[in-house]
């Protein structure tokens, strides 16, 4: 009571240090959530505008198309066929409308014997046409939006 104690004058000040490295702590995680959700959002918008500003993402180094879970020549010539026929009618303000284009309806560019059926070859072009125009049609209307 009436002797001075270092330990007695020292225990408020220890309280306040553990509490300050207790918040120091809180303050290190949730800067670490923070700059992991920061990552995430622009990381993600940054994807975006790679494909924004490159263009779309059937480029020569991309993979083939897969249909029906296979690599199939007459959807791929189909899909390359048609996304560029897709582009152009969406710049050019045409309407959509894949069937009106002679590939589409000839459906046999590429074809090979070694294939298989023409009409099966003609089937499978026409819907990798569809998709890729489909695909190159919202694409060329992305960018060729006026601001």
């Amino acid at each position: 009571p009436g002797t001075f104690s270092a330990k007695r004058c020292q225990a408020p000040f220890l309280l306040l240090r553990n509490r300050m490295k207790t918040g120091i702590a809180h303050v290190r995680r949730m800067t670490g959530l923070a700059a992991v959700a920061l990552l995430a959002i622009f990381g993600s918008s940054a994807c975006v505008a790679a494909h924004w500003h490159h263009g779309p993402r059937r480029g020569p180094s991309s993979p083939p198309p897969v249909y029906a879970g296979h690599y199939d020549p007459a959807f791929d010539q189909g899909y390359r066929d048609g996304y560029r026929e897709g582009l152009d009618d969406a710049r050019d303000r045409d309407r959509y409308d894949p069937r009106r284009h002679r590939r589409y309806r000839e459906a046999d560019r590429g074809y090979d014997r070694r294939y298989g059926s023409r009409a099966a070859y003609r089937q499978n072009y026409r819907s990798g046409f569809s998709s890729g125009y489909d695909e190159g049609y919202r694409d060329g209307a992305r960018y060729s939006r006026r601001w």
